[in-house]
C-alpha cells in the first residue's frame, strides 16, 4: 500500500483550463486515462478489496473536483466545444456529467464513473445501433448494466435525436415516481443534475415518456402490444426470457427497428432468449452481436468474493444471478445431475451390437431415439436422437427406417435423407415406448399407434407395470451409465431443461403428486425414460443360450 500512497492523483490528463475557456486542442486527448489506469488493478495495486475501494473513493473526488472546476470556468465558447466532445464520445460524457445515487451514503450523489469493462460495453452498443445490428447481451447480477444502458440512451436522446422504445413485461417496473430503482425515475433524476447547456430547450416528461421536438423520445411500453406504433432507432427488450410472447416479440419488432437489444441473466434454455445465447439450430443463422459480461471483469468481484456468494446462495441461484450458467440455472429439474453424471463424446453405431428405439409420439411432436448397450459393462450409449413437429405418424415411421413413404416423399428435406441413409446401416433392433399411450389413436386413421405402426413391422414392447415415478428413478440411476454423442444437441438440453413446476404458495404438492411440466422438452426426456425402463439386463446371444440350455438340459 505504501507505494500506491506515493502515486500522486494528478489531473495531468485532464483537460487544462486555461483563460477560463475550452480550447478545441484542449479536448484532443484521453480525458479519463488517469483514471483508468489507477483501475488496472492487477499490475500496480493490492488485490485487497478495501485497497480498491480506496481507490474508487479517491477517484470520484478527483473527478467531482473536475466537474465543478469545469462547470464554474466554462465559457460560452468553451461549451461549443464541450457538446461536440460529448457527441462524439460517450464515454467522456458519462464521465464528466452523469451521477449515480446511494442512499446508504451521507453524500448520495456519486459521479459515476466507468470501468473499463463498462467502456467497452458502451462502445459496442453504439456501434450496434448505429449500424442497425441485433445485440443479446448474458450477465452477471450486479454489474451497474441497467443503469449504463439507460445512460447510453439518453447520450444518443440528447446527441444523436435516436428514438428509443424500451419494454418489460410488467409495468411496475418501468416508471414509479420516487423509486430509483424504476427506469424513468433513474432518467428524470440524471436529466435533472445535467448542466442546462446540455438539456434540450424543450423537453416534454410524461408518465413512460420523456421527448423532445421532432423525433427524439425514450418510452417504454409492457409486452403486450410492444410491437405497435412507428419506427425507432432501437427497441430495447427488458429481462426478454420473463415475456409471456417472446416468439411474437422478436418476429413483429424486426418492422419496428435495424436495432434490437434483449438481455437477461441465464433462466433456462426453453425460451427464445435461452435458445438463442445456447446457439440453438432454429436461431443460429441469425445475424446478431452477442455480449457476454461475467461478474469476473468487475474490478470490485475477487475470488473471494465468489467464495461468499457460493456460501450464500443455493446452486441455482448461483448458476442463474452469477455464472451465467444454463445447464444448472433450471428451477426444479428433473435431473439435476445429469450433466455431473452422463458423458458426452463421440460415440458411433457399432454394427456388432444389438439397437434399441425409444419413440414418443405427442400431439404435436414425435421424437426417436436410438440406443446400444455394452452388457459387459453395462454402459448405454445414445448414438442418435431426432424430433418431428406436427408430422404425420407413418412418414416420421419411414423416416425412423430409412425408407421414404412414397405417396409423402415431399415432406423429407436434405437433413431427413441423412438420417434415412444412416438408419438404413441399422440392424437388430428392439422398440419402447409409452405404456400408457401405446394404444391411443393416431390422426392417421382409426387405428391406434400400435397397429399403424405393426403394418409397418414396427413392433412395440412396453412395460406397463411401472409408474412415473419408477421410471424417472430407473433413469435417475443410470445416468452415470449414459454416454451419448455430441451431436445429440437437442436430447442434451432437453434433459437439462426438463423440470417440475414450482410450487404453488398456497398449496401443498407431494412427491407422488408431482409430475414434469409438459413441454417441448417433454418428448426426448420421456423417450430416454422408456428405454431405461425396459433396459434389457442381458444381450440376445446370452437370451440365445439360456434357452438353448432349457431345451436341452
Amino acid at each position: 500500500m505504501e507505494e500506491v500512497k506515493k502515486k500522486p492523483l494528478t489531473l495531468k490528463h485532464i483537460m487544462e483550463i486555461e483563460e477560463n475557456k475550452l480550447d478545441e486542442e484542449d479536448l484532443n486527448f484521453d480525458w479519463l486515462s488517469f483514471e483508468q489506469k489507477l483501475l488496472k488493478w492487477r499490475d500496480n495495486v493490492s488485490k485487497s478489496v478495501k485497497d480498491r475501494e480506496e481507490y474508487i473513493k479517491q477517484v470520484q473526488q478527483a473527478n467531482k473536483e473536475k466537474r465543478l472546476e469545469l462547470l464554474k470556468y466554462t465559457s460560452d465558447e468553451g461549451w461549443v466545444n464541450l457538446i461536440r466532445k460529448c457527441k462524439e464520445d460517450p464515454i467522456f460524457f458519462f464521465n464528466m456529467f452523469l451521477w449515480t445515487y446511494n442512499p446508504r451514503l451521507d453524500k448520495p450523489h456519486v459521479p459515476f464513473i466507468t470501468y473499463p469493462y463498462q467502456d467497452d460495453f458502451i462502445k459496442q452498443i453504439v456501434e450496434a445501433v448505429e449500424l442497425g445490428i441485433d445485440v443479446w447481451i448474458e450477465k452477471s447480477r450486479d454489474m451497474g448494466l441497467s443503469r449504463t444502458m439507460l445512460w447510453i440512451f439518453l447520450w444518443g436522446f440528447l446527441f444523436k435525436e435516436w428514438s428509443v422504445l424500451l419494454g418489460s413485461y410488467k409495468e411496475d417496473y418501468v416508471d414509479a415516481q420516487g423509486n430509483m430503482d424504476s427506469a424513468f425515475e433513474r432518467l428524470r433524476y440524471m436529466i435533472k443534475r445535467l448542466p442546462k447547456q446540455l438539456k434540450p430547450k424543450e423537453m416534454l416528461n410524461k408518465y413512460m415518456n420523456i421527448s423532445a421536438p421532432g423525433c427524439w423520445e425514450i418510452s417504454w411500453d409492457v409486452w403486450v402490444n410492444f410491437w405497435t406504433g412507428w419506427r425507432r432507432k432501437v427497441v430495447f427488450m427488458d429481462e426478454f426470457a420473463l415475456w409471456p410472447r417472446d416468439e411474437t416479440a422478436l418476429q413483429k419488432t424486426k418492422d419496428v427497428t435495424e436495432c434490437r437489444i434483449f438481455w437477461w441473466t441465464p433462466n433456462w434454455t426453453g425460451n427464445v432468449y435461452g435458445k438463442v445465447m445456447t446457439n440453438h439450430k432454429a436461431y443460429r443463422h441469425l445475424l446478431n452481436k452477442k455480449i457476454r459480461l461475467p461478474w469476473r471483469l468487475h474490478p470490485l468481484k475477487t475470488n473471494v468474493w465468489y467464495e461468499f456468494q457460493k456460501m450464500t446462495r443455493t446452486a441455482t441461484d448461483l448458476a442463474q444471478e452469477v455464472d451465467i450458467s444454463y445447464e444448472t440455472s433450471v428451477v426444479n429439474a428433473v435431473y439435476p445431475l445429469f450433466l455431473q453424471m452422463a458423458t458426452k463424446g463421440t460415440y458411433v453405431y457399432d454394427v456388432s451390437r444389438h439397437t434399441y428405439w425409444s419413440w414418443d409420439f405427442g400431439r404435436d411432436s414425435i421424437a426417436f431415439c436410438l440406443w446400444q448397450k455394452d452388457f459387459q459393462t453395462g454402459n448405454v450409449f445414445l448414438i442418435k436422437s431426432f424430433k418431428r413437429v406436427n408430422w404425420n405418424i407413418k412418414d416420421f415411421a419411414w423416416l425412423v427406417l430409412g425408407k421414404p413413404y412414397a405417396g409423402n416423399s415431399w415432406v423429407y428435406d436434405e437433413r431427413d435423407f441423412k438420417i434415412m441413409k444412416f438408419m438404413q446401416l441399422v440392424r437388430f433392433h428392439d422398440h419402447f415406448w409409452d405404456p400408457y399411450n401405446s394404444d391411443s389413436r393416431t390422426v392417421v386413421s382409426d387405428d391406434s399407434i400400435r397397429k399403424a405402426l405393426a403394418d409397418m413391422g414396427i413392433n412395440i414392447t412396453t412395460n406397463r407395470k411401472s409408474t412415473l415415478r419408477e421410471r424417472i428413478t430407473k433413469t435417475q440411476l443410470g445416468m452415470n451409465r449414459l454416454f451419448y454423442d455430441k451431436d445429440n444437441y437437442e436430447w442434451e438440453q432437453s434433459i437439462i431443461q426438463s423440470h417440475y413446476p414450482q410450487k404453488s404458495e398456497n398449496r401443498e404438492i407431494t412427491t407422488e403428486q408431482r409430475q414434469p411440466v409438459h413441454d417441448e422438452n417433454s418428448h426426448f426426456r420421456t423417450c430416454t425414460e422408456y428405454f431405461f425402463d425396459n433396459e434389457p439386463l442381458v444381450s440376445w446371444d446370452d437370451w440365445g443360450m439360456i434357452i438353448n440350455n432349457r431345451l436341452y438340459s
